[in-house]
């Protein structure tokens, strides 16, 4: 904390150190606003302005909120506990869940994201009653463009009934008219009476399903990302009482990438800080980028004019570029003024820098797309041949659109440099997926003759050219489909015996996992079947491509089991069935990517994506135009502007976002930046440079020079393809490192490559107990909570203990289907749970515990290392805290092991900052055995440091030198099923 101050500009460290009163944080591109904001927030702390429940700290990507809440614990002693740091989604989430039922809503709602909405209103299409919006030749092509306009309707907080009284007062004349296209006639013509009809009648359609749509919402339990917002906000202003409570609860509150918020966002922010309060906001217009999702950057043009007697504080010194990159850059977007914050604030924006490079910028010229693409290529080999110190991680290629890689891949992949392409959408495109996916559907249907096809290319079932021609002659001659093919194959003589070999392996296996999908869940038969088509392989290789497909897999298997939790029928065809769904919607499979792991590699990703990051040297390509800028594209609904609450921009809005967007693409730069363009793209006429090329003054625009020519590479060896990749882990927990020592192999396949394993029903069955304890604790703290303080006007309940068939419910709705060996073995392990629920219920009523950490995440320091795990439960009584671990299985005959009670009292003691008194572990069979163990003395806590510490040695040794088979030979005999892997 001695160095908290440390190394923070004037301007900085004003505003790290603001204490009282609204706050306004102009911070340009690499200015360190991460920094101010985290060592505020740890400030505040050191100070005792505000404890750590009490900083409401708001952002917009899970990502930027999880690195806050690392740099803000690396800055406290011993880290923190319950830190309101996230999301505005998931704060909204976290207040709805305690306090929806006080606004006449279900708290036990489910969130659904865009193709879940997109599927919701194709189940339920014939309830909207469309005829505008229904098309003949494709009913459901409006569907996005109405769950587009409900997102932004309830952006601006308009509800149905908003609509609906809009539409009447239309009706009525109580509203300004229409806007038509008048195409010339006079303001009486009938044409225009019946056109301005028309417009009412299209309206009142949308109004009426944006009213069927919030019904099927809540009919369902669901709710979308809009809702969480607006019922928020609806919750607060509906009850002052808990409104209040979360005005004083929250002493400070802080909101990272203002310019990024939406009119409902700031609204919330508002009413949360009250008059006057310490709301500390963060931002950078010309960096506000988001505006197809709703983002308002009128948000932060007019924050001065709400708090009037805000602190205003500009971070003016990058820490990222060379000052002729921020020279350019701010001569660039002063084409947007006088909609900019400098302007309306007369503030100087104008970045400075204290770096001494010179740094580099450069235009490329190619006479066509492909001379483009390959003179970037050259400069990218040029400029790391020259470049000592640079890796491939100093270089990307930002595009303006996911598109634009289908060109540019095939170039870099020619040129053997080592890349990755980090598109956020395509998971189910990507080849190891796809042939995952493409199994299952011939599994589903064996006469889907294209997935056999891909199958086909398999190695495990690869045919040559010569044996699949003489399967697709004789499908023709006999109109079989291929697979009605393979049953006579044997007899077919054009096919080699290689082939027929290949054919029967693929055959039985078809027919095994045919009968497994009967009673299976789709995540099973996707271990099954990775395992059996021999993907293990591909996955287990230690290289960048082998690292690529684990994590592609891994993340396929994700959406297995997200899908099995929001799904009754959890089988292999139903899972097949939400896919379809999912590719009818457009829904292509997102995909999330960490661009600082992963081998070392050129990095090629939208400038969207690119926001927050920062390289080396930096390739915008494709700069011509209808390329960058882009057309407009409005949506394809407006919202009537009688509606609209926000403040509408006065010049070309869509310019001035695209041209933010390039001031973003220029700003990751910190050395060197290259842009390029090419004067043929195919068609029928030359492209031109884009306009910002001639608004920076790198391009005349009177002349367009002579394109230099084409450079050709021919196809070049990569050397990196076959590089030995090892990703050493930073992050254990007591689980991990316990399997190594019972068994290495499963260590180096679960935890470090993470293949994707076969589960266990013990897991299942684990999860589950915990599952249904912790939510119901949950329920009867909140109940206690309220008994304690009648807090929101209700009468205090003389019982928080929920009947016991609100815990059976929460049984059925979690159990965990999965890897029981039989449906016997799945009937008996439920018995015995409700036997555990009596067991746990009992025990409840009798002693009225008050469970004051429930299923709480730990993180804490290991050495160089983070180690993390959860607390199932601890107590609180009058000396201090009586933590206790659930066990399903039966107690033991002898004392057992009691390193995991001493790791939870060690995190209980520096991470909760807590005495603890009591350790009891719970074996929750039969009649419940409590068995309570003596707290550890420092000794022991040091002790298990010592050992804990050692089993991290013996990991990175084991993964440095590849020593993990050699470790197993020298573990006990046990039931290894690892072993085949090697």
């Amino acid at each position: 904390m001695e160095t908290l101050l440390e190394d923070l500009n004037k301007q900085q460290l004003e505003a790290v150190t603001h204490k009282k009163g609204p706050l306004l944080i102009v911070a340009g591109a690499g200015t360190g606003k991460t920094t101010v904001i985290t060592r505020k927030i740890a400030w505040l702390i050191e100070q005792k302005l505000a404890k750590p429940d009490e900083i409401l700290a708001l952002t917009f990507t899970e990502k930027a909120a999880t690195e806050m809440q690392e740099r803000v614990d690396i800055l406290m002693p011993m880290g923190f506990y319950d830190a309101w740091i996230s999301t505005f989604h998931s704060f909204c989430e976290r207040i709805l869940k305690a306090h929806a039922l006080d606004i006449g809503i279900s708290n036990d709602f489910e969130l659904l994201n865009g193709t879940r909405q997109w599927i919701l209103v194709y189940k339920n299409f014939e309830k909207f009653n469309l005829s505008y919006y229904r098309p003949l030749g494709s009913p459901n092509k409006f569907i996005d463009a109405l769950l587009t306009h409900f997102s932004r309707c309830k952006d601006e907080i308009i509800s149905p009934h908003d609509y609906l009284q809009h539409v009447n007062n239309l009706r009525l004349g109580t509203d300004q008219p229409v806007k038509t296209k008048r195409i010339g006639l006079n303001a009486k013509s009938k044409l225009n009476v019946d056109t301005e009809e028309t417009e009412i009648m299209r309206l009142e359609e949308v109004a009426n399903a944006f009213h069927v749509y919030q019904k099927l919402l809540l009919d369902n339990n669901y709710m979308d990302f809009g809702d969480l917002i607006n019922y928020t906000l609806e919750l607060l202003n509906k009850r002052p009482g808990i409104l209040k409570y979360y005005q004083s609860k929250f002493k400070y509150i802080l909101v990272d990438e203002f310019q990024d918020t939406n009119f409902a966002q700031y609204e919330l922010v508002k009413l949360l800080a009250g008059k006057g309060g310490n709301l500390g906001v963060v931002g950078d217009d010309d960096q506000s980028i988001y505006k197809f999702r709703g983002a308002s950057v009128s948000n932060i043009l007019k924050f001065k004019d709400e708090y009037p007697n805000a602190k205003q504080i500009t971070l003016m010194e990058n820490y990222r570029s060379t000052q002729i990159i921020l020279d350019l850059a701010y001569k660039f977007i002063q084409a947007n003024n006088p909609d900019r914050l400098e302007i309306k604030l007369k503030i100087n924006k104008h970045l400075t820098t204290a770096k001494k490079d010179k740094g580099m910028i450069e235009v490329l010229e190619g006479e066509d797309l492909s001379g483009e693409l390959n003179f970037a290529v050259k400069k990218i080999l040029d400029l790391k041949s020259s470049d000592n110190i640079a890796t491939w991680n100093d270089f990307a290629i930002l595009i303006r659109a996911n598109s634009a890689a289908d060109e540019l891949l095939p170039i870099l992949e020619n040129a053997g440099i080592p890349h990755t392409f980090l598109a956020n959408k395509g998971l189910y495109r990507k080849p190891i997926v796809l042939d995952v996916i493409c199994y299952m559907r011939l599994l589903d249907n064996l006469n889907d003759s294209i997935s056999l096809y891909r199958v086909f290319s398999l190695p495990k079932f690869h045919l040559t050219h010569e044996d699949l021609s003489a399967l697709l002659e004789h499908s023709g001659k006999k109109t079989l489909s291929l697979f009605e093919t393979l049953l006579p194959a044997q007899t077919i003589p054009e096919v080699s015996p290689e082939g027929k070999a290949k054919i029967r392996t693929l055959l039985e296996l078809i027919k095994k996992h045919a009968v497994m999908a009967k009673d299976r869940t789709a995540s099973e038969m996707a271990i099954e079947i990775i395992s059996d088509l021999g993907l293990e392989q591909k996955l287990k290789q230690e290289t960048a491509a082998g690292s690529q497909n684990r994590e592609l897999l891994d993340q396929f298997y994700k959406k297995i089991e997200a899908f099995e939790k929001e799904n009754e029928h959890t089988g292999l065809h139903n899972f097949l069935e939400i896919l379809e769904l999912q590719n009818k919607a457009g829904d292509e499979g997102e995909i999330k990517f960490d661009p600082n792991l992963g081998p070392e590699s050129l990095k090629v990703l939208t400038i969207h994506s690119a926001k927050g990051l920062e390289f080396k040297y930096v390739f915008v390509i494709n700069l011509v135009d209808q390329r960058f800028p882009t057309r407009q594209k409005k949506d394809a609904i407006d919202i009537p502007e009688k509606l609209i609450k926000d403040i509408l921009p006065e010049g070309d809005s869509h310019l001035q976002e695209e041209r933010r967007l390039f001031y973003v693409a220029t700003t990751r730069a910190k050395t060197g930046l290259y842009l390029t363009w090419g004067r043929d793209y195919g068609g029928k006429s030359l492209k031109k440079p884009s306009r910002f090329l001639v608004e920076t003054g790198l391009v005349p625009d009177e002349k367009i020079n002579k394109a230099t020519g084409k450079v050709i590479f021919t196809k070049a060896k990569n050397a990196h393809a076959g590089a030995v990749y090892k990703k050493i882990p930073t992050s254990f927990s007591y689980s991990a490192l316990n399997d190594f020592q019972l068994c290495p192999l499963k260590y180096k396949y679960k935890y470090y490559l993470k293949l994707p394993m076969r589960g266990s029903h013990h897991l299942s069955f684990g999860s589950t107990i915990h599952k249904v304890f912790e939510e119901f604790l949950k329920i009867y703290k909140k109940n206690q909570e309220l008994k304690q303080v009648d807090l929101f006007g209700k009468t205090p309940s003389e019982n928080p203990l929920p009947e016991f068939k609100i815990l059976e419910n929460l049984y059925e709705k979690n159990w965990l289907d999965n890897w029981y060996p039989s449906k016997l073995e799945k009937s008996k392990y439920k018995k015995v749970g409700s036997e555990m629920l009596k067991v746990f219920y009992n025990d409840l009523k009798a002693h009225e515990p008050e469970a004051k950490y429930i299923e709480t995440f730990f993180k804490l320091k290991l050495g160089n290392y983070n180690f993390v795990g959860k607390i199932d439960r601890a107590d609180k009584i009058k000396q201090g805290l009586s933590i206790i671990d659930y066990k399903t299985g039966k107690a033991p005959n002898s004392k057992g092991d009691l390193d995991q009670l001493y790791v939870y009292q060690w995190a209980a003691q520096e991470f909760l900052k807590e005495k603890v008194v009591k350790l009891k572990y719970w074996y929750l069979q039969g009649e419940g055995t409590m068995r309570e163990e003596a707290p550890a003395t420092e000794k022991d806590i040091s002790k298990l440091k010592e050992k804990l510490l050692g089993t991290i040695e013996q990991i990175l040794d084991a993964i440095e030198h590849d020593k993990f088979k050699d470790l197993h030979k020298k573990i006990k005999s046990h039931n290894c099923e690892f072993e085949h892997f090697e």
